[in-house]
């Protein structure tokens, strides 16, 4: 999955992750805009649309504490990264 960094503490090492689901191509229903879930499987899709409603649309991460200071994460900078398991708002493996 895509998104990008929303929160990163050194002292810490916790972080949170915004994901980038929504693309904006061609034209759905004459709008000019069509909403493109590419990130997502279609069981996923249902998840994010309440997460949408509610504004909880956010993955959260740890960095262990011995190179939590030594990472180079800033907010706003791009990132991939999986999710721990099916359902988890938990993230791993982050690539930036």
């Amino acid at each position: 999955m895509k998104g990008t960094f929303k929160r990163y503490d050194e002292k810490t090492g916790e972080g949170i992750i915004t994901p980038d689901p929504l693309i904006q191509t061609g034209d759905n229903d004459g709008t000019g805009r069509k909403n493109v879930r590419e990130n997502f499987s279609s069981g996923e899709e249902d998840l994010l649309n309440v997460y949408d409603r509610q504004g909880l649309y956010e993955f959260s991460f740890i960095i262990p504490p011995n190179f939590a200071n030594k990472t180079n994460i800033k907010k706003g900078m791009v990132v991939e990264f999986d999710r721990v398991s099916e359902g988890s708002m938990e993230a791993t493996n982050l690539r930036y």
